[in-house]
């Protein structure tokens, strides 16, 4: 049997490595156990099989278990640095992957006719309590989530909250921010647009102009669970004190109906793409600057905004600029939104690390207000026309960044090259940030672009 060692030895160590994988798993860990218990058995029936002596069959069987046996390492340890933006974009593929994986070692138990092998039913049933345990996990980060967020309410300076917030009671109270009766104009007139998380819809609250964003059916389904609407309501919550010039005020909210909704103030000039092909000669670096004082805002009361973009730079009548849709990338994780949906929302903005796979950071929001800088002063998204593939090798592997624009003053566009840097910890942060564009706007060194 000495030269049937080396297969059984790869096979062996690939599923010791995948097994030692499963403690850093922050997603479908159970899932994974089973793919590793199926290999286990597997290796147990073989060499309950093996005798003496080998033949070409046999050394052909040996590499259909050991190619399983390696094929479920490298897909538990795919998963092991993978965060919340990477597992929403590769749902399909991580769901292919788990398919893959299952039928080699299927084939394998068939390759040696060992009786231990699983039947299809049996298979799917574990497969079933699998999944079930993957989201009790799910509800479980959740409920830290809450944690947090409440930890987040205590460390926000305010006076009054826009609006008082009433928490549902264990003993079965409403679920919804106080929003009075708001009111959703006619159809023709109520389209603002759509984005990452919604509809936007103009609406009346108590007379006064409203956005109605009505959430996405995958993110209706996702509050729909206790848990996720716990953390909603904590996160609403923190988001009712926040009290900056330049952030939106929060409104309301409900999550009981059948189309949960936000609700914020309405900036009538749209965003700043639409003001600046507006107003020509708007003030761009003011615009920067505010909209840098925002988010310098935020991160100060630990909210990462998950999806800035130049979509959610807003301004209103008197042309302040404000920051919206923050604090809301969590909810895209397992919402089963379209690798599409997201693509198309946030590709040209997210950071490379966290397209790779990182955790959500501050460092993160800082490349993205560096891509929305560049839209700002070119009026193009670049890499629209890329598909996922060719962005990731361009972008992230390759680290390429748009070109330098001539509507760009050389000083301002130095610093853009430092805030979308490779290393997440050569970035500034966005008080850094604050005062750059601080003295570029007064005195400022431009004249209006």
């Amino acid at each position: 049997m000495i030269e049937l060692l080396p297969a059984l030895q790869v096979a062996a160590f690939a599923l010791k490595t995948a097994r030692d994988t499963l403690p850093t798993l922050q997603s479908h860990q159970e899932r994974c156990k089973q793919l590793t218990e199926r290999c286990q058995q597997l290796l147990i029936d073989v060499c309950a099989q093996l005798k003496v002596g080998s033949s070409p069959e046999l050394q052909r069987q040996l590499r259909v278990v050991e190619k399983g046996c390696i094929t479920v390492r490298d897909t538990v340890m795919k998963l092991s640095d993978k965060g919340a933006v990477w597992r929403m974009l590769n749902k399909e593929n991580i769901n292919r992957a788990f398919i893959a994986a299952e039928a080699e070692l299927s084939d394998a138990f068939l390759a040696f006719n060992v009786g231990a092998h699983v039947t299809q039913s049996r298979l799917q049933n574990e497969l079933a309590v699998a999944l079930q345990n993957d989201r009790q996990h799910i509800l479980k980060c959740l409920d830290n989530l809450l944690k947090r967020s409440q930890d987040m309410v205590e460390t926000i300076e305010h006076q009054q909250p826009v609006i008082a917030v009433r928490n549902g009671s264990s003993s079965g109270g409403s679920r919804e921010f106080p929003v009075e009766n708001v009111l959703i104009e006619p159809d023709d007139a109520a389209a603002l647009g759509s984005g990452t998380f919604g509809k936007a819809l103009l609406g009346r609250l108590g007379g006064k102009a409203v956005v109605v964003k009505k959430l996405h059916p995958s993110i209706a389904r996702l509050l729909a669970g206790h848990n996720v609407a716990k953390a909603f309501e904590k996160k609403a919550e923190t988001w009712s004190k926040l009290s900056h010039p330049n952030v939106i005020k929060f409104l309301g909210a409900s999550i009981e109906s059948d189309q949960p909704f936000l609700v914020i103030d309405y900036c009538p000039s749209g965003n700043v793409l639409d003001y600046v092909q507006n107003f020509p000669q708007a003030n761009r670096l003011s615009i920067l600057h505010q909209a840098s004082s925002g988010m310098a805002y935020l991160h100060s009361v630990s909210i990462i905004h998950g999806n800035l973009k130049i979509s959610n730079l807003l301004v209103n009548e008197d042309h302040r600029v404000f920051i919206s849709d923050y604090d809301l990338s969590w909810l895209t994780d397992d919402s089963g939104m379209s690798e599409s949906t997201a693509a198309h929302a946030a590709w040209t903005y997210m950071a490379p690390e966290y397209l790779d796979g990182s955790e959500l950071a501050h460092t993160v929001d800082v490349y993205s207000f560096a891509m929305t800088t560049w839209v700002l002063h070119t009026g193009c998204i670049p890499f629209s026309q890329v598909g996922w593939r060719k962005f990731r090798r361009r972008v992230v592997e390759r680290r390429e960044r748009p070109p330098y624009p001539e509507s760009m003053h050389q000083s301002l566009w130095t610093s853009v090259e430092n805030w979308w840097a490779p290393d997440p910890e050569e970035r500034p942060s966005f008080s850094e940030i604050e005062a750059f564009l601080y003295k570029l706007v007064e005195p400022s060194e431009y004249s209006s672009v």
